[in-house]
Formats: C-alpha cells, sequence, structure tokens
C-alpha cells in the first residue's frame, strides 16, 4: 500500500516531498482503516483509565478531589505513552516489511514515515488530554495553560516516539520500550514519596522534564499561574528530539 502511494514520486524533486508525505499519511489512514484494533486500544486504554479514576470519583463521593489530585500524573502517563507508541510502533513495523528502505529509493527522506504518522499521534494525544482536562472538571481560565502543559508532555512522547521509531529494527523492541516508558514516567512523576526516604530526592526529580510537567500541571489545576517558560523550554526540547529522529532514521 505504502509502495504504490509513494511509487509515481520517484525521479521528482525535494520539493515535491511535502505531497509525498501526504501520500504517506493517507497511506497511513487506509492501513488504520483496514485494522484498526491497534489504533482502537491505544485510544480505549488511556480512556478506559480516565474513566475508571472518574467512577472511583464518584463511588466515594469524593466530589472530584481523586480525580484533580490524580490526573497530572495519570496526563503525564498517558499523553507520553499513548504519543510514543502512536509515533514508534508503526514506523519500526514498517521498517520490518521493508518500507523505510523503499522510501531511500524515491526522492522522499526515510523520516518522511515519522512525519505522516505524527499527526495521527497527536490527534490521539489530543483525544486523551480533552478527556483528562474534562474529567477534571478544569476550570474554564486555567484551560489554556493545562492544554498548554499537556501539548508539552505530548511533545516529550512525540520526541521520545521519533528517536525509538527511527532507530528500532523491530517492533518488538519498541513494544518492549513502550512497556518502559509509562513505568518510568509514573516512578519520576511524584506518585511516590521518594522524598520521604531520599531526603533531596523531590528537588532532583524536579529537574526530570515530565516531573516538572506534572508538578506544573498540578498547579494550574488548582487555580496557580500556568509555568508557561518551564513548560516552552520542554516542549522545545521535545521537538528537537522529534526532529533528530525524522532527520536521522535508519533503513
Amino acid at each position: 500500500m505504502l509502495r504504490a502511494r509513494v511509487a509515481h514520486f520517484r525521479g521528482q524533486s525535494f520539493a515535491q516531498t511535502l505531497s509525498g508525505v501526504l501520500a504517506l499519511h493517507r497511506a497511513a489512514l487506509t492501513e488504520i482503516r483496514r485494522f484498526p484494533v491497534t489504533t482502537v486500544l491505544g485510544l480505549a486504554i488511556p480512556l478506559a483509565t480516565i474513566l475508571l479514576i472518574t467512577a472511583t470519583d464518584l463511588l466515594l463521593g469524593a466530589a472530584g478531589e481523586i480525580t484533580r489530585s490524580s490526573m497530572p500524573i495519570l496526563l503525564a502517563v498517558l499523553l507520553v505513552t499513548a504519543s510514543f507508541g502512536a509515533l514508534a510502533v508503526p514506523v519500526a513495523e514498517a521498517r520490518e516489511r521493508g518500507t523505510v528502505r523503499f522510501l531511500a529509493t524515491v526522492p522522499l527522506h526515510r523520516g518522511a514515515l515519522l512525519l505522516a504518522h505524527t499527526p495521527i499521534a497527536l490527534t490521539l494525544a489530543l483525544v486523551v488530554a480533552v478527556a483528562g482536562l474534562a474529567a477534571a472538571r478544569t476550570p474554564p481560565s486555567a484551560i489554556p495553560g493545562a492544554f498548554a502543559v499537556c501539548a508539552g508532555l505530548c511533545a516529550i512522547g512525540l520526541g521520545l516516539g521519533s528517536v525509538g521509531g527511527a532507530l528500532a529494527r523491530r517492533g518488538s523492541q519498541v513494544r518492549a520500550l513502550g512497556m518502559i516508558v509509562p513505568a518510568a514516567v509514573l516512578l519520576t512523576a511524584g506518585a511516590l514519596p521518594f522524598e520521604a526516604f531520599l531526603p533531596g530526592a523531590d528537588w532532583v526529580l524536579g529537574y526530570v522534564p515530565t516531573t516538572a510537567l506534572a508538578y506544573v500541571l498540578a498547579d494550574t489545576l488548582a487555580g496557580g499561574r500556568p509555568g508557561l517558560g518551564p513548560t516552552a523550554w520542554i516542549a522545545a526540547g521535545g521537538l528537537v528530539l522529534w526532529a533528530v529522529g525524522v532527520t536521522r532514521c535508519r533503513r
């Protein structure tokens, strides 16, 4: 399918690679429609997690306190993991099928496949962010800042996914990383009281990007001023990492 989409770009100039990326994107959407199970699970699992937290809140009569207190850490895990998987897995699988090697024979950079899947990863992250912020009953005044932080978390996931998709030889390698990423984010995002037995741990973890954004999101949802400065720097770092993966994508 992907080969048929890009075969007619053979011999065309580099200036027309955008059309090639769009063709790859349409092919990726076609693949999703033909085999939707992976995409459905990739979206259903985060949404079901958010729904479970909300249901627990209602059953315990906590008036939204459980959801609001857990949503910063939960969104940090879900957004990074969803963005990572939606970008890295299909590209690694395409490498196994030989699609990435084929792209090197036409006027399309091998990273074009990462570009083609990026809008899909962004859409998935947007749905998860909207669901999470709605479940937390985010005040209207805090929505812009909260979305900015969610965008920063998404940028981290895209950066990791881009590098993973660019370097992994097999889809199984990316799936193995996909099991490590959520655990690493969860452990460093403030879910455990490391400060109780490791003095200074909170200060150190504050420099971990996902931890810093989880703290900023918690302050934003609590009505504080959004930390747009740290968010912008971390998001920029994630985008730089994403660009490195796109430009250095291996065959």
